[in-house]
């Protein structure tokens, strides 16, 4: 199957959705981190699917993403997507990444703290 087949069937496998709201902070949730590069993925049948880039608000969030999700059963144990959130911004550590699951009707959250790099030294 190719890309697009494989989206396809990802889609009419996981019918609903759920939404997930990230938040970037440094300096343990203190000081928010705009302009961040959010990238959500999933490898389906050895293939990687991209289901959204973004890049935080002044106040470190980007929210209501929307995202596939298997429709609710009627069972003890919800069904679930996972997805993996990678992280990036220049003047920090990473990227890092996250696995992130998604459930049908659910808004999830997904905190991240980030590491500034280290200064460079110009004197030595």
């Amino acid at each position: 199957m190719n890309k697009n087949e494989v989206y396809q069937q990802f889609l009419k496998d996981n019918p609903s959705t759920g939404i997930l709201k990230v938040q970037i902070f440094m300096a343990e949730q203190a000081i928010p981190i705009p302009n961040v590069n959010i990238t959500i993925e999933k490898e389906v049948s050895k293939i990687e699917l991209n289901f959204f880039e973004g890049i935080t608000d002044e106040s470190g969030i980007i929210s209501n993403i929307i995202l596939p999700a298997p429709d609710i059963k009627n069972s003890d144990e919800p069904e679930y997507v996972t997805y993996e959130l990678i992280v990036k911004h220049p003047n920090y550590l990473g990227p890092t990444t996250f696995q992130v699951p998604i459930y049908s009707g659910q808004k999830m959250i997904q905190y991240v703290t980030l590491v500034p790099k280290p200064k460079e030294n110009k004197n030595g």
